[in-house]
């Protein structure tokens, strides 16, 4: 029988609109679907077997399937799902078996009602009064709730403590109980492993002391509503984002051993550094993977921490240091530890960080406190700090395949459906975890504003289906807003139809970036293309990445430069970074020769320019382990080059971009050229070359030529509309003469 753990505001939609009634314990029904066409939905209790361990809970059962295979399927609660498998011990993790059976339905079992319960509230970091506490305790035990001695209750603030929550007070959406003591009515003879109801007519409840203990795992959520159990598999999203799977094999790998040990039987402080870029996903792991194995999620900001005077950071560290012990088991996510590492004025601080250390290392409790430090800037944190960090876990850029799954898992906690998700992931190279959030945002808006009416918005179905457009609007808005500040490599707008002739040069080009070498998959990591200047090879290099749909990072070799020493071989290394970053991408290098003159000839500016070619070089090497980065340059004088550069491996092939020599190369230039223009039928290309010089003509010269024929069109059509000259169109029209014109003053 599979099981499936939902949370229980949408488990209790789903029960109320089964039975259609409104006061249910969702924390001990459960839901079975059943296989077979079953004409009623009916409720029982039932004898349910878990870890050999024998419990009774109410079923109901309902008809149709949620789920593709034939089997049997049980729906209940993240709490009622950990009631089932929790441990006499609470001071370790209970380790969640989802093997739940159902051995017997008990038609004329009736549960007694308790005498007196006690209850305790399982301890969070955040702070909850005795009135909060009260409120949710009253409301949810007016009708009756059937527990055992041990079980954990998860109270919804928002059905049970309306009026706290809508008076604005900051706590917690759910509270945590656990009970800590049940008996019966005087007459029982030992009916206590059944349980009993608990209600407060008939019930003496009592709130003793609060308690420790982990709390009810989650593995899934639904923000959907309006789901049935015949949907609900298409609406449910696991708490984990799709698309961070490995990532979270490797954290749950650390931290898993320190959750189901008890802290004393182990001497090692569980410490650990997350680094990644801001925006990649930090604190949504960090919080999901606490949900998901029962931990409390605490959190501190380390800049907050800071301040000038190093006692008074003491004394903020001391006070959000406090409740640290009693709030476990817990995940602790410090964030921005690079703060601590330096006071305001930016000098090293010695003694925040020795407190910090000791700190950490003074953290006592029964209970298991696992520390994450997250950091966008690990180059800032000292060795001091680092040597306390058990291991390091950097989170990389997304590639294509996580950005899709993590593009499909956000629509789909949104409620939001989009046929076209691969066509849009192509043009997120780059993004991050917050950037497709973002996406999905600036889409919904840009889908709400083509409706002109309330009215109009809610018949056509509202978020429900975004379309190609949105998202193509969406991307544009977001390249424009972001490619300066984070130094977003883009795809070129540059087509086939922009380069005239060159049609080997292509074909060159493109075997060379696509196709492998050899049986192996090994692929060219860059070429060379040399030539006269003005004959096309920035433009042959943009429209290689517009086709291939791979981003172009242009890169002009004098701009790297840098008066200080280390700065240039650092800029060259942060180019190839974000290329990495950027994968599929092009990195065009242009004026190599500037970059990556021979070596030994320039003794004179202390070697500086000897260091960027051989971390240039250094960087080249490692090309072939990266997946999807290709390597083009240009350069006008070839012989300048370090010859270590033109060695296979680096730029494995050096091609020639020449200039328009014959009649048919001219043809081809000038159609791309012009393609754009309005001509008048006078023109003719083929007759139009006969006039340009024979050699030596480049792309540069004849675009120079089609610019200044335009232009003179333009001033004649000015001309004529000052002179009040009929023209219907007010379009500019190049014309014969227009074209001659601009080639004599080509010549002159």
């Amino acid at each position: 029988m599979e099981t499936l753990a939902l949370q229980e505001t949408l488990f209790l939609n789903i029960l109320q609109n089964l039975l259609q009634i409104s006061t249910v314990d969702e924390n001990s029904y459960c839901i079975i679907c059943r296989s077979q066409n079953d004409t009623n939905t009916k409720t029982d209790w039932a004898e349910i077997t878990v870890n050999d361990n024998k419990f009774y809970r109410p079923i109901t059962y309902t008809v149709g399937k949620c789920t593709a295979d034939t089997t049997d399927t049980i729906i209940l609660t993240n709490t009622n799902l950990y009631n089932l498998n929790v441990a006499s011990s609470y001071l370790t993790k209970p380790k969640i078996n989802q093997n739940v059976l159902v051995q017997d339905i008990l038609h004329d079992f009736k549960p007694k009602y308790a005498r007196y319960a006690e209850i305790g509230i399982i301890k969070s970091y955040e702070k909850v009064n005795d009135f909060q506490i009260d409120t949710c305790l009253k409301n949810y035990f007016t009708i009756s709730r059937y527990l055992h001695y041990g079980d954990v209750l998860t109270i919804d603030m928002n059905k049970y403590a309306a009026e706290i929550v809508c008076s604005g007070q900051n706590i917690t959406q759910n509270l945590y109980f656990r009970i800590n003591l049940i008996k019966g009515p005087a007459d029982d003879d030992g009916g206590s492993n059944c349980g009993y109801f608990i209600n407060s007519k008939y019930t003496t409840v009592h709130q003793t002391t609060s308690v420790q203990c982990f709390l009810p795992t989650i593995g899934v959520e639904c923000n959907n509503m309006n789901v049935s159990v015949r949907n609900i598999q298409n609406v449910v999203y696991n708490i984990i984002p799709d698309g961070f799977q490995n990532i979270t094999k490797e954290i749950e790998r650390m931290i898993l051993p320190f959750l189901f040990i008890q802290p004393h039987e182990i001497s090692l402080s569980p410490v650990f550094l997350l680094c990644g870029k801001s925006g990649t996903g930090k604190t949504s792991l960090i919080s999901a993977i606490a949900k998901k194995h029962g931990c409390h999620y605490c959190y501190i900001n380390g800049i907050l921490i800071q301040n000038s005077n190093p006692a008074q950071s003491e004394t903020v560290m001391k006070d959000m240091f406090t409740n640290i012990s009693t709030s476990a088991p817990c995940i602790l996510h410090f964030r921005n530890v690079e703060a601590i590492c330096e006071d305001e004025s930016g000098n090293k601080d010695d003694r925040t960080i020795s407190y910090f250390i000791n700190i950490l290392k003074s953290i006592n409790s029964k209970y298991p406190v696992v520390v994450f430090c997250t950091s966008s800037n690990e180059e800032k944190i000292v060795p001091a700090l680092q040597r306390i960090f058990l291991q390091t876990v950097r989170m990389e850029n997304l590639n294509s395949e996580s950005r899709k799954l993590l593009l499909n898992w956000i629509l789909k906690k949104a409620c939001l459906s989009y046929e076209y998700v691969d066509d849009i992931v192509g043009l997120t190279s780059n993004f991050v975890f917050s950037d497709l959030i973002q996406l999905v945002s600036r889409a919904m808006t840009i889908h709400v504003q083509q409706f002109k009416t309330e009215a109009e918005f809610f018949q056509n179905g509202r978020f429900c289906s975004l379309s190609k457009t949105d998202f193509l609007k969406s991307v544009d808005e977001m390249k424009a807003s972001y490619a300066d500040s984070i130094g977003a490599p883009e795809i070129p707008n540059v087509t086939w139809d922009d380069v005239g002739g060159l049609s080997e040069l292509k074909e060159e080009i493109l075997s060379s970036l696509l196709t492998p070498i050899s049986s192996n998959n090994l692929y060219r990591s860059g070429l060379l293309l040399y030539g006269p200047p003005g004959t096309g090879k920035t433009l042959l290099a943009k429209a290689v990445a517009t086709e291939c749909k791979y981003n172009f990072l242009s890169v002009k070799g004098p701009e790297l430069l840098n008066m200080y020493v280390g700065q240039s071989e650092k800029n060259v290394r942060k180019v190839f970074t974000r290329a990495r970053e950027s994968a599929p991408c092009i990195i065009f290098f242009d004026e190599l020769d500037s970059l990556a003159p021979k070596r030994g000839q320039n003794g004179g500016l202390g070697n500086v320019m000897d260091r960027v070619v051989s971390q240039l070089l250094t960087e080249m090497d490692g090309i072939q382990k990266s997946v999807g980065i290709f390597v083009l340059a240009a350069t006008n004088r070839s012989d300048l080059i370090d010859p270590a550069l033109l060695r296979p491996g680096r730029l494995d092939k050096m091609l020639y971009v020449g200039t328009c020599n014959d009649a048919q190369s001219k043809i081809n230039v000038l159609k791309a050229l012009i393609r754009k223009f309005k001509l008048s039928e006078d023109v003719s290309i083929e007759n139009l070359v006969n006039y340009l010089p024979s050699h030596n003509v480049t792309g540069a010269d004849l675009y120079g030529i089609c610019s200044i024929a335009w232009l003179n069109a333009a001033r004649q059509l000015i001309k004529s509309i000052d002179s009040n000259v009929k023209n219907e169109s007010h379009a500019v029209i190049v014309t014969n003469d227009d074209i001659m014109l601009a080639v004599s003053q080509f010549e002159s």
